[in-house]
């Protein structure tokens, strides 16, 4: 992710710290002489819409958990940064790694709206079975429709393993 302003990590540790055990960060220093919000020792930012924590710096927000890994690494994450808890503010260091977007859906919590609980599990009504399914490289792998909710989760486990999914994939928080 690119922005108008490159920040860096020297940049970045003279107006704030980060504390790697808690994901939290502090200020430090103002940004700007105009930084009202950018109180000395108090915590910094605030959660989206979608409940990532973000900080401005300068005129931009930056995602705290990528500021987390350019303040510790000196360099912006290459990829998404997966949070592997998935509470997405929970920006402690050992809760976040830098991972393509295939490796980051390998490790996602199940929807609201999910009615079997599991991830790729689906009740197909026309066959009166459950049908089970996992992506794998961008394609959908049909895993077959079973009669017992407990052999289409078996399937889905089998084949977390088999295509090196995360195993927090599918918990809840």
């Amino acid at each position: 992710m690119t922005y108008g302003w490159q920040l860096t990590q020297e940049y970045l540790k003279s107006v704030l710290f980060y504390d790697p055990l808690t994901g939290v960060f502090k200020w430090i220093s103002k940004p700007t002489p105009r930084s009202h919000k950018a109180v000395i020792g108090k915590i910094a930012g605030d959660k989206d819409v979608r409940g990532y924590m973000r900080i401005g710096i300068k005129g931009h927000r930056y995602p705290s958990h990528r500021l987390a890994w350019l303040y510790m690494t000196g360099e912006w994450p290459k990829n998404e940064i997966d949070h592997i808890n998935h509470n997405k503010s929970d920006n402690r260091w050992t809760n976040l790694r830098d991972v393509p977007h295939q490796d980051n859906l390998k490790n996602q919590v199940v929807s609201l709206t999910n009615k079997s609980g599991v991830i790729g599990v689906s009740w197909d009504r026309e066959r009166d079975k459950w049908y089970a399914c996992i992506k794998f490289d961008g394609k959908s792998i049909s895993l077959g429709r079973h009669k017992k909710l407990e052999d289409a989760k078996i399937a889905i486990d089998i084949a977390k393993r088999k295509y090196s999914y995360h195993p927090n994939h599918g918990e809840d928080l």
